[in-house]
């Protein structure tokens, strides 16, 4: 979490001080490497199964953060007053669980006019559900994500679903529509060669029509509407059961971990106390990245949030326990005006083992590291203060006391 990283990433960026240590090569020599995957973490959760690290290449994502922001220039920097400020660099990496089961549930319906309906139990609050899930049916069946229409948060279309929390949207739902939509193509291509009296292994859909396999240049076989019309009731063709709809269940009893690593360069007015953050690098990998550009907004709205948590947010109460920050007058949001280009790196070096898409959850994690990653620069823009960073959050008058005090 968000508390316990800044705890853990502030203390390696303080052993490194003692030890004469980049802060950098202590964490690369002490990363969990990727030959050692999956990791057995020692941690059993009350009731769940032992805690698995299913993947992941934790050394490549710290070298691309530190390679994209130029790691080595800036840090002959660290400490440095340039124009009345004290500039600094920090690191932060994270591990953060995704994906939590028993199950979720999706259900894929080809209908009439080459529509295909989606069912999914999760409900989306702006995660991009709508278009990632349309994607995976799309690709899975072969068909054009223009006839395809996804339906959620509604209990007449799924009674069942494991709702949307924990980051698993795409990890459970998402594997649900996937499984959901195989079964649906079978029944397809089974009908299909039912008709053509040919085996469903020698057939294949692509653009939404049966195409022979192998047989880029050919005319369609049939259309996706001539395969609704043969798996109708009455169709003596269909060897199944009538309708080409399926429902499907994902079930995993583990968590997949997504992980990564954040950058910031930060400039601290020793006089105000303003922590300016100059640039900020995020590096992740979910594993398969099903839709870059939805990615892409997680991560850049995470860090965002996460810098107003670390640099403005703050609940004050009186001493009588009155809180004082009760309005956005006094409980400071961010703004664009505090917030940087967010510069964002997504990495698929390490698909998960545990489900058929190989994905990760993407979203909830991308503020984990921002505390850490921003004291650290804080602190190593004011080492020649002795400031720790230890608190958080850095207002202005938080850091101005803290110069003060060593000064």
């Amino acid at each position: 979490r968000y508390e316990s990283c800044f705890i853990r990433e502030r203390l390696l960026d303080m052993v490194a001080a003692d030890l004469n240590m980049d802060p950098a090569e202590l964490r690369l020599k002490n990363l969990i490497q990727p030959t050692e995957m999956p990791y057995l973490l020692g941690v059993t959760r009350q009731g769940e199964s032992p805690t698995v690290f299913d993947s992941g290449d934790y050394p490549m994502a710290l070298k691309r953060a530190l390679e994209k922001i130029g790691y080595a220039e800036l840090r002959q920097r660290q400490g440095r007053y340039e124009e009345g400020k004290y500039h600094g660099i920090g690191i932060g990496c994270y591990v953060k669980n995704t994906g939590r089961g028993p199950f979720e549930c999706a259900r894929v319906e080809v209908r009439g006019g080459n529509s295909i309906a989606v069912y999914i139990g999760l409900a989306s609050l702006g995660q991009g559900h709508e278009t990632t899930m349309a994607q995976i049916c799309a690709d899975t069946l072969g068909v054009p994500i223009e006839q395809i229409t996804v339906f959620h948060g509604n209990t007449d279309y799924l009674p069942f679903g494991g709702g949307t929390n924990a980051s698993r949207g795409t990890v459970m739902g998402g594997n649900a529509v996937y499984l959901a939509a195989q079964e649906v193509k079978r029944k397809v291509l089974t009908i299909a060669g039912s008709y053509l009296g040919m085996a469903p292994s020698d057939l294949e859909l692509r653009d939404g029509q049966v195409h022979g396999k192998g047989a880029e240049t050919e005319k369609p076989l049939l259309s996706l509407e001539d395969v609704v019309a043969l798996a109708a009731p009455t169709s003596r063709f269909n060897p199944l059961e009538p309708g080409l709809d399926a429902t499907a269940y994902f079930k995993s009893d583990q968590m997949t971990y997504t992980y990564g690593t954040h950058v910031a360069h930060v400039a601290v007015d020793p006089e105000t106390g303003k922590v300016e953050v100059l640039r900020y690098v995020a590096v992740e990998d979910v594993g398969r990245c099903v839709n870059p550009l939805l990615l892409h907004g997680q991560i850049v709205g995470g860090v965002a949030q996460g810098i107003g948590a670390t640099l403005l947010e703050d609940l004050v109460y009186s001493e009588n326990g009155q809180l004082l920050t009760t309005t956005f007058m006094d409980y400071l949001l961010p703004s664009s005006t505090i917030v940087p280009p967010i510069e964002a790196i997504i990495l698929e070096e390490s698909p998960s083992p545990l489900n058929p898409l190989g994905v990760k959850g993407g979203g909830e994690e991308t503020s984990l590291a921002t505390g850490a990653t921003l004291a650290n620069a804080v602190a190593n823009a004011l080492v020649s203060f002795g400031v720790k960073a230890t608190e958080l959050p850095l207002s202005h008058n938080r850091v101005r006391e803290w110069i003060r005090r060593r000064k």
